[in-house]
């Protein structure tokens, strides 16, 4: 039997989490190690962080908020945003991610997927495609 799987995505700027639409008129809906930790309680079986500023302001993903994150929550954590190497990959998930979200940086380096994938293994890596 199939079973329903519920995994927030949670877009976070500059370490909130924001709503909006196609990122226009964004409203802060809270502190985002919060939010985790409700979702967590709430019953919440993974959830995902998308840092949605850290490749249009060419800086990377908010680590200090990655090990926060990691911290308050024991379900599977993924965590996309600003990476571009396999070494910001490394960096994401010893500080707490499960796993990690490639966007725009496969678009630019292909093979960020294969080097990572063989790195961490393939359970690790997510390639998430913005429509």
């Amino acid at each position: 039997m199939l079973c329903k799987r519920i995994i927030p995505c949670l877009d976070v700027k500059d370490g909130i989490v924001v709503k909006g639409t196609n990122f226009i008129d964004l409203r802060e809906a809270g502190s985002a190690v919060e939010l985790a930790e409700r979702y967590y309680e709430e019953g919440a079986d993974e959830l995902v962080f998308l840092d949605i500023t850290a490749t249009l302001e060419r800086r990377k993903t908010l680590i200090d908020l990655v090990e926060e994150v990691s911290k308050v929550i024991r379900i599977p954590f993924t965590v996309g945003g600003g990476i571009s190497k396999v070494e910001d990959i490394e960096k994401l998930l010893n500080a707490g991610a499960d796993k990690v979200s490639l966007n725009s940086s496969i678009v630019k380096n292909p093979n960020l997927i294969s080097e990572a994938s063989k790195s961490f293994g393939s359970q690790a890596i997510v390639a998430a495609i913005d429509s």
